[in-house]
């Protein structure tokens, strides 16, 4: 079994997203559980090191993009989902086994 981590808000080394990573993680290898780590594109070189993490995220959540004042936020919500999409297809190899 493997256990596939994705967090598109994974970019920075400080914060909640990183914290929980490192917690999660921690305690997964600790165990001999082989992860994957799928972060954000823009993820920080350390971190990526650190975690061994995937740049694959192209969508972040906390910025946005439409500065339309009634429907932004929905044109927003629908170009990251799609591009959330095409993101999680380019991921190959998985198998039963995996949890994602």
């Amino acid at each position: 079994m493997r256990l596939i981590y994705l967090d598109p808000g994974l970019r920075h080394d400080l914060g909640h997203h990183a914290t929980v990573a490192r917690s999660i993680l921690g305690v997964l290898r600790a165990r001999g559980i082989e992860t994957l780590v799928f972060a954000n594109a823009l993820v920080v070189p350390d971190l990526r090191a650190e975690l061994g993490a995937i740049p694959l995220f192209r969508a972040y959540a906390n910025r946005p993009v439409d500065s339309d004042p009634i429907v932004g936020w929905l044109n927003d919500f629908e170009t990251a989902a799609e591009m959330t999409l095409e993101d999680l297809r380019r991921i190959s190899g998985l198998g039963a086994s995996d949890l994602v």
